[in-house]
């Protein structure tokens, strides 16, 4: 059981940090670099998909966030005989536990944008102009942009952890 849930929790890991890497290349596409104007040359149409794009990775990101979070959780309470041995265990908790907040309230931000699109077609179900007003409000909020950031330090460091498994006493470590 304990070996399903780190295995469910790596995985949703995975595809949670690498979503989010792919989601700010995705939502920064449409504006010149370095500025929030967008590029003059792409269509509505254009941003429109890429906003879609943007909309869909984050249902990828969010659902993965929230599997990651509850197998976290699990093998966190699982393994509580653990913790003395093993600190690591305790500081990807923690690290867990600060992540939470933020990307709860980034996943209700993005739901907002989610729901401008039919799910199935992508097709937008409010004017282009509300949908790309929606869209730039959440990538230039500066408080999403520092979630952002500190989010993927935290996923970071829990890679980190994972590999590095640091505060484990010798004995322990070949196991």
């Amino acid at each position: 059981m304990r070996k399903l849930f780190i295995t469910l929790f790596v995985i949703s890991g995975i595809v949670w940090l690498g979503g989010s890497v792919c989601r700010m290349v995705i939502g920064y596409d449409v504006y010149i670099p370095g500025t929030l104007e967008f590029k003059p040359a792409q269509t509505e149409a254009m941003r429109l998909h890429t906003v879609w794009m943007y909309a869909l990775l984050g249902g990828w990101t969010g659902i993965s966030f929230i599997a990651m979070l509850i197998s976290g959780i699990v093998v966190f309470f699982i393994d509580n005989r653990r913790w003395k041995k093993q600190g690591w265990i305790v500081m990807c908790g923690i690290l867990l536990a600060l992540l939470a907040p933020g990307q709860i309230w980034k996943i209700l931000a993005d739901y907002r944008l989610w729901q401008l699109f039919d799910a199935s077609t992508g097709m937008p179900l409010a004017p282009p102009q509300e949908v790309i007003d929606v869209f730039s409000k959440r990538v230039a909020d500066v408080g999403a942009s520092v979630i952002n950031g500190l989010s993927l330090l935290i996923g970071l460091s829990v890679v980190i952890y994972l590999v590095v498994r640091p505060l484990t006493k010798p004995e322990e470590r070949e196991s």
